[in-house]
């Protein structure tokens, strides 16, 4: 499921920015929800499928969490600008 810019717009511009890089970063390395769910529990991070889904679509998250994730997906780097 895409993030929607309508309900994250009354929260400002940054958490929009962070629901739409959050899931093109999931996109880019095809990772479901489920299977984010899955490879942060092998960092032992445990947090349900709907949880983890609603996090992600409103885009407000500490940075603990985005940190979690985009070690459990391998990612090596973070580009904000092309």
């Amino acid at each position: 499921m895409k993030p929607r810019a309508g309900k994250a717009a009354e929260r400002g511009r940054s958490d929009i920015r962070a629901a739409f890089f959050s899931y093109a970063e999931l996109r880019r390395r095809n990772v479901s929800y489920i299977c984010l769910v899955k490879k942060r529990c092998d960092i032992r991070v445990v947090d349900s499928n709907p949880n983890m889904r609603n996090k992600l679509l409103r885009g407000s998250f500490i940075t603990v969490f985005l940190l979690q994730c985009l070690e459990a997906v391998g990612a090596l780097s973070l580009r904000l600008r092309d």
